[in-house]
């Protein structure tokens, strides 16, 4: 029996996305700008119009990455994280009591001497202690990844998060 590549096979219901992208490309032409901006560029995103990802060429443009981003709801998400690049931070005692407020963690790390993946490991859940302190991220946005951001689009945009449990 011949292997099947499931790559190049469209799935129903929206799944395979890879797939459904490739049988868009072939049918509908990508031009040289931006159906928004104008903008001409060689690199442009093909973007669902519906986002119900149906197989019809009508339901697609191709946009530039910033005009996609935008129609998507992604860059308002990313505008909340961003900002600085430095992510202030709390250091805590192990029994909870909060000893001083960092900046970033690259300060943090250098006046604890540690690296600052091992401070990123107990931040994000890995370990409960780095240098025998408790670290807690001071603004919850910064401790949100970018695929929670994906997934939860409108709780994103939500000002109060809900706590991370661990």
């Amino acid at each position: 029996m011949r292997a099947v590549s499931t790559k190049t096979m469209i799935k129903p219901e929206g799944k395979g996305n890879c797939a459904l992208h490739q049988f868009i490309r072939r049918r509908f032409k990508q031009p040289n700008k931006c159906k928004i901006c104008n903008k001409k560029t060689k690199k442009l995103d093909l973007a669902n119009i519906s986002q119900k990802y149906k197989r019809e060429v009508d339901d697609w443009e191709y946009l530039c990455r910033k005009c996609h981003m935008k129609t998507d709801g992604r860059l308002k998400s990313f505008a909340l994280l961003a900002g600085t690049h430095s992510v202030p931070i709390i250091q805590k005692t192990k029994e909870g009591k909060v000893i001083k407020k960092w900046s970033s963690i690259k300060e943090a790390a250098t006046s604890v001497k540690r690296y600052q993946a091992t401070i990123v490991h107990c931040l994000n859940g890995k370990t409960k202690t780095c240098a025998g302190f408790k670290w807690e991220y001071s603004n919850p946005l910064k401790s949100r990844s970018h695929s929670f951001i994906r997934k939860n689009r409108q709780q994103v945009l939500q000002i109060n998060f809900p706590k991370k449990t661990p």
